[in-house]
């Protein structure tokens, strides 16, 4: 199963933050994915649910960004 599957099958069933980070990390091994690769398909998770239009956060809302925030402060910088 690719990481945008099972991540929002895992995300909706109500896994914790850490778990969440936990599976996109292990996908990540699995599957080859980067950071930025990773990045990029929760990102468009963010966008398809309307998170970008939304004053309210939500419990998907605060997980989801949890884990794309951790993703991001773990990438090596660019040189």
């Amino acid at each position: 199963m690719n990481l945008r599957a099972q991540f929002e099958r895992t995300w909706r069933a109500g896994y914790d933050y850490d778990a969440l980070l936990t599976l996109v990390h292990e996908q990540q091994e699995r599957l080859g994915n980067n950071a930025t690769e990773s990045d990029a398909i929760l990102q468009q998770r963010w966008l398809d649910n309307g998170f970008n239009d939304s004053a309210d956060a939500n419990p998907l809302q605060d997980k989801l960004e949890y884990v794309m925030e951790k993703l991001w402060y773990e990438q090596p910088a660019i040189k």
